[in-house]
């Protein structure tokens, strides 16, 4: 019994014990979690960042002389979608702000906890002309 249990964490998206984890592994993990997502649940968990990223915007202030350079933000959710953690890869007060509404924002009800999630935000990408 013992072995199939490892052998069911490992084939997982565990990946590290949760606390030691580095922005590049919660990421990893955050990849791999939403690649697994039903449609439902995908389309759920881009409304809910979505509704984070329409805060954002309208909050922290963004100059076009100062545009912060492309970020990522993990978050790490609990069972009900509250975030408990977060991992951010830059540190100019654009960031910060987006880390501290991320923080006390609520998302998607995960199919599992925790559950991880990334933003990657480029604010001087231009739309597509598509």
């Amino acid at each position: 019994m013992r072995i199939l249990l490892l052998i069911g964490l490992i084939a997982t998206c565990q990946g590290a014990i949760a606390n030691d984890l580095s922005l590049k592994s919660a990421k990893d993990r955050a990849d791999c979690e939403e690649s697994k997502l039903s449609a439902a649940n995908s389309d759920a968990l881009l409304a809910s960042q979505t509704a984070i990223l329409d805060k954002v915007l309208s909050t922290c202030p963004v100059s076009v002389d100062v545009v912060p350079p492309p970020f990522t933000v993990v978050l790490e959710l609990d069972a009900h979608g509250s975030v408990t953690r977060t991992w951010r890869s830059d540190e100019t007060a654009f960031v910060k702000c987006f880390d501290s509404i991320a923080k006390r924002s609520q998302l998607f009800v995960p199919p599992h906890a925790p559950f991880y999630t990334s933003f990657e935000i480029d604010l001087r990408a231009k739309p597509s002309d598509g």
